[in-house]
């Protein structure tokens, strides 16, 4: 094929799914690109934290295919791979959960806060060096 006859595809801007994918299924939804060109997108991605790496996914055979997600990861990405039978990384599994909050929950009720201070704290004895003696 002659070099004027190649169409430039170096212009095309990727179709992230939403929720988790892999390289496999996002090359279904992105036909105009070539395997090896997604890939170093989805690196080049990793790299700016654009993506996360949720885990792998087993097939019947041959290595597991790598799983990821646009970042944040949500806990219903995380629950729907889970259950499509990927097996998570440690660095997901232990996602702390974030509070939503709506501009409806208006009502935010004071919380009073008892405090015992009738506690004492013993005081450390003189502690002896070759120098001087310190008092704590």
């Amino acid at each position: 094929m002659k070099k004027t006859n190649r169409k430039n595809k170096t212009n095309l801007v990727v179709n992230w799914p939403k929720g988790w994918f892999t390289v496999d299924s996002l090359l279904a939804d992105n036909s105009d690109f070539v395997k090896i060109t997604l890939r170093v997108r989805v690196g080049n991605a990793l790299k700016e934290k654009a993506l996360a790496t949720l885990g792998t996914l087993k097939g019947s055979k041959g290595r597991p295919k790598l799983v990821f997600s646009t970042a944040p990861v949500s806990a219903e990405t995380i629950t729907s791979a889970k259950n499509a039978g990927v097996f998570l990384d440690e660095s997901v599994i232990n996602v702390v959960p974030v509070m939503d909050i709506n501009a409806s929950d208006t009502n935010v009720s004071d919380t009073n806060i008892s405090v015992d201070t009738t506690e004492t704290v013993e005081t450390m004895p003189a502690v002896e060096t070759s120098h001087s003696t310190v008092n704590a």
